[in-house]
């Protein structure tokens, strides 16, 4: 009886890890196509991995890309929010300093993918990855420019009405609602919802899918296009 009661307590644990992490490892990346609600977060980690597979990234390549992507938005290194917004008023910079991010994270990918040839199996493992996660970063900072596009600029970057972080259901703090009234709450708004596009013409709108909007799809042809000069500079293989 003992026996077949640790040997049950046994199954039910080994059913609960399957569980748990079919739960967590599988979604992020089973999900393409539109939806009636999407995320910025489905833009940075699930659009991009596909983004990258259609580049011709490997299964494990995306992956690296797609989740050094949206772990910008969670890491510590990256809260700074000249990676998230255009402060070149606060830098001194000549461009968005998005843009310069993704410049910098482009070159230190050329960098890393140059090492490859020439280098041990470990070596080159080591080199690609790397290569891998500093595209996935810069893919943040350029997306970020059509997804906040210029949420914050303007604002005093130490004045705590304007805070800037991603909430819990990861949308932004920092931004203007349609009025003009300054968000002070983490709640769905504007600049985190990828079916929200506008244009000079019609000015803020909602899309019933991503695809019609101009905002996810110059988001996607900029990521293809990042991806491209990547691949174009040598793939080290």
């Amino acid at each position: 009886m003992k026996n077949g009661t640790l040997k049950g307590k046994r199954i039910a644990i080994l059913v609960l890890i399957a569980f748990m992490t079919a739960l967590f490892a599988t979604p992020a990346y089973a999900w393409h196509g539109s939806g009636e609600y999407a995320t910025e977060q489905d833009v940075h980690l699930t659009d991009t991995y596909w983004w990258a597979r259609d580049m011709g990234f490997a299964v494990n390549e995306a992956k690296t890309i797609a989740r050094a992507c949206d772990g910008v938005d969670f890491s510590w290194k990256y809260f700074d929010k000249d990676w998230h917004l255009d402060r070149r008023e606060d830098s001194g910079d000549t461009i968005d300093t998005r843009e310069r991010h993704a410049i910098q994270e482009m070159n230190k990918a050329k960098y890393y993918i140059s090492k490859v040839p020439g280098s041990g199996y470990w070596k080159a493992r080591y080199y690609r990855n790397e290569a891998w996660k500093h595209l996935g970063r810069g893919l943040h900072a350029l997306q970020d420019i059509y997804g906040h596009m210029d949420a914050g600029v303007g604002k005093p970057i130490d004045d705590d009405r304007y805070p800037f972080s991603h909430g819990m259901a990861g949308v932004m703090v920092d931004a203007t609602d349609v009025d003009g009234t300054v968000r002070e709450m983490a709640v769905e708004n504007l600049y985190d919802d990828v079916l929200w596009d506008y244009t000079e013409e019609e000015g803020w709108h909602r899309h019933h899918t991503k695809e019609e909007g101009t905002r996810w799809t110059e988001t996607k042809k900029a990521s293809k296009k990042y991806m491209y000069e990547f691949l174009s500079y040598g793939y080290g293989s």
